[in-house]
């Protein structure tokens, strides 16, 4: 078996959906209630990859060690002191908040800046695409394809493309569109079926 660790970061204004995104990858569960991260909030999220070119005993491990940075000031130097030595990022707004996407290309010049990540493996995702109050994002659309950017929405209560945003970015890192869960079942499919715990997904 082949094992991979990659550090990415997970940023994005307060209140936006990144700390609820995380305990969800990480446990299979939500609270509903708001929890704000304070620093950064560190978690070990472990898949099981496969593709038709590869047999089954010959699967891939990606680990991702996944920092949820709290929505803080740009210039503040902790903050920054994050982002060194990442791989990839996600960069998360709320499609109810319009305020909450005007801050993206902030987040992508300091990624850029500090990480020194390509804009291939820095993945903007739009949450709570399942509200019926979501603003209209044609700006963020034409922001994301004007800087190559790959643009997502998601619920994470409605389990919508739930795994895209790291398994978009796995396949940027591992250099292979191909790779899949091991069974063929998707993240989301594992998680209503409980078959996440203590952050592995196992095959």
């Amino acid at each position: 078996m082949t094992m991979n660790t990659f550090k990415v970061i997970l940023v994005g204004d307060y209140a936006v959906g990144k700390t609820t995104y995380l305990q969800k990858c990480h446990t299979g569960n939500v609270d509903p209630k708001y929890i704000s991260s304070l620093g950064a909030d560190i978690k070990n999220i472990t898949f099981h990859l496969s593709t038709k070119n590869i047999k089954y005993e010959d699967k891939v491990k990606v680990i991702l060690d996944v920092w949820d940075c709290a929505g803080t000031n740009f210039c503040n130097s902790l903050d920054t002191s994050y982002y060194e030595g990442a791989n990839a990022a996600i960069i998360m707004f709320d499609l109810e908040k319009h305020q909450t996407h005007t801050t993206i290309d902030k987040y992508v010049q300091n990624i850029k800046s500090i990480s020194k990540i390509n804009t291939d493996k820095i993945v903007i995702v739009g949450n709570k695409c399942e509200s019926k109050s979501v603003f209209d994002d044609k700006v963020v659309q034409k922001y994301c394809k004007s800087n190559d950017l790959e643009y997502i929405k998601m619920s994470l209560f409605e389990n919508i493309e739930f795994s895209t945003p790291f398994l978009k970015i796995i396949h940027k890192l591992m250099k292979n569109d191909d790779l899949e869960m091991v069974d063929g079942r998707s993240y989301e499919e594992k998680i209503k079926e409980s078959w996440i715990y203590t952050g592995i997904l196992e095959e």
